[in-house]
């Protein structure tokens, strides 16, 4: 089995404007992302991105334009030697009701399928509470990071596991509790 740290994406790798990245050039990392994600990665977790990404099913931009956003992401933590292992998204707005939208569970069970995920050793890390619920209900330790919405969005009551400041902090955090979290 597999342990992961599940990550969202808007909020905690990259900044969150105005509420959608919509292209190429609205994408840029958080400050310390880079180096969060390549300290994970040395840690022997799969990097797993699971989003929702309600502006397609809005009709603000195209699954097209999501996909540019994420080769140009990829690209970026590549030529820094992160390797994300997959990026799954909802598409739907949160009007559908679908199934793969966070905390609904359709996206972990297909990571789980294509990864045996040892949920007892992994972690999500989100910024607002429908990451936090998503991991919850998936079994994973939780980390709310204060970027982004910071658990503003109060949509779900959830305490998470953890709160630190980014994700920079958190993967510090997992670093130092490797063998003994809560």
């Amino acid at each position: 089995m597999e342990k992961a740290i599940f990550l969202d994406r808007d909020g905690v790798i990259n900044e969150n404007k105005e509420g959608y990245v919509r292209s190429v050039k609205e994408f840029v990392f958080l400050p310390n992302t880079i180096q969060a994600l390549k300290l994970l990665s040395t840690l022997g977790y799969k990097l797993i991105v699971i989003t929702n990404q309600g502006g397609i099913g809005r009709g603000l931009y195209t699954e097209k334009d999501l996909q540019s956003v994420n080769k140009k992401m990829i690209n970026d933590l590549e030529k820094n030697d992160v390797k994300l292992d997959k990026i799954y998204y909802c598409p739907h707005s949160p009007e559908e009701n679908c199934d793969c939208r966070k905390p609904n569970q359709l996206l972990f069970k297909k990571a789980n399928k294509d990864f045996c995920i040892d949920v007892k050793k992994s972690f999500m890390i989100g910024d607002k509470t429908a990451d936090i619920e998503w991991g919850r209900r998936c079994g994973c330790k939780t980390i709310l990071v204060k970027t982004g919405r910071g658990g503003a969005d109060k949509k779900f009551e959830v305490t998470p596991d953890f709160i630190v400041e980014d994700l920079f902090e958190a993967a510090n955090l997992i670093k130092a509790n490797t063998c003994e979290l809560p």
